[in-house]
């Protein structure tokens, strides 16, 4: 079970790409809402029979309501001594004090830290409310994350304009002991076809550097799905089906971060939510009959058109309808990994030999597992 909470609607920034900037608002979730919360949770817990529980904490900026996140850990760890709980936090990095390093270190939270690769691009993006670059101050707070042996990754947004210097901007986060680095494109915003071809080329280049890396560095655009080109299934994530839910400060709840505040997509309340079958009825306004297109695409079991539906409806539209860039973004990235997938197995990878391995002997290779699977097995 998965289960985000937004502590608080205010945000110490004012980046000039965020899609919730027009709902930042100074409040934060009251003591009342999340007691009601851990009852949904162990609700819910017993309901699927679930021993394990991811909790996300977001905003706004949430650690400006640090204070809420404590209690809400403090009363989960005191209800659900059975249950293993893992916390995730993503945070712009501008906000950390002494309280709030030693609660992020006792409860091992997973951080990622906003961060877009060099100092230019960052402080071009992310500024504060005087519009000063934020640079510095986050990797400051980095370093001090790491100095405590917190779990610290940097998620950083690739923009159009940044597409020319993607990968020299991962690179200077390496160059940071930055060793963890989540890059997401931007698939919210238009993209010109010479920002397009730029972002492939700085992709491919980036592809040989994580080669000669591999081991040294993590980067989820490429290990993150590995796994997922070989065995991923078409199917979307289960965003509002009994085992996904945003809960807004209010105590409303909805699928997905992308739509939370929107009327359209509430699915209930810390009261009571839509049954499964309800929600199911509720997305069919959003769905096109067919979409042909995505059928027949030899990427469409990897694709992340069709797994975040939400993603889809705020580019698209519509749920089952991946964006022309995304599109173009995928099929890229799936030819890619292909190519980086026989890299590594070319240079005897221990971990692609036992990903291979483990795959093979659970049989949970998916349509591009079968067609590589002749190749993979012979260079291992």
């Amino acid at each position: 079970m998965e289960i985000s909470i937004t502590v608080t609607k205010d945000c110490n920034l004012q980046c000039k790409y965020c899609y919730q900037g027009k709902h930042i608002e100074k409040i934060q979730i009251s003591f009342e809402t999340i007691k009601k919360i851990v009852e949904l949770i162990k609700d819910k817990l017993i309901e699927y029979n679930d021993s394990s529980l991811d909790i996300v904490f977001i905003g706004g900026e949430p650690l400006l309501a640090y204070k809420k996140i404590i209690q809400i850990a403090e009363l989960l760890n005191a209800n659900l001594s059975n249950v293993v709980i893992k916390y995730y936090i993503t945070t712009n990095g501008t906000v950390l004090n002494d309280e709030i390093l030693t609660f992020l270190t006792q409860k091992k939270v997973d951080v990622s830290v906003s961060i877009d690769g060099n100092q230019n691009i960052h402080d071009r993006y992310r500024v504060d409310k005087q519009n000063r670059g934020t640079y510095k101050k986050v990797i400051s707070t980095i370093k001090t994350l790491q100095k405590n042996n917190v779990k610290v990754k940097a998620r950083m947004t690739i923009t159009p304009d940044s597409a020319f210097t993607f990968y020299e901007d991962v690179v200077k986060l390496f160059e940071q002991n930055i060793t963890v680095i989540n890059p997401v494109c931007d698939f919210t915003c238009e993209w010109k076809s010479t920002q397009i071809d730029a972002l492939k080329v700085a992709y491919r280049r980036l592809a040989d550097w994580y080669i000669k890396m591999v081991g040294q560095v993590q980067l989820t655009c490429f290990d993150g799905r590995l796994y997922s080109l070989l065995t991923r299934k078409k199917l979307f994530c289960n965003a509002g089906i009994g085992l996904h839910y945003v809960i807004s400060t209010s105590g409303e709840i909805y699928p997905c971060n992308y739509v939370t505040d929107n009327p359209d997509f509430l699915i209930g309340n810390l009261r009571k939510i839509k049954e499964p079958s309800e929600v199911r009825e509720m997305y069919l306004e959003y769905v096109l009959n067919e979409n042909i297109k995505c059928k027949e695409c030899d990427a469409n079991e990897f694709c992340y058109g069709q797994k975040c539906c939400f993603l889809n409806w705020k580019t698209s539209g519509y749920l089952n309808s991946i964006s022309p860039i995304m599109c173009q973004h995928e099929q890229f990235i799936f030819t890619l990994l292909q190519e980086i997938l026989m890299s590594l197995c070319r240079t005897n990878s221990t971990e692609i030999t036992k990903l291979i391995q483990y795959i093979d002997k659970n049989k949970l290779g998916n349509k591009t597992y079968d067609k590589l699977r002749g190749k993979l097995w012979n260079m291992i």
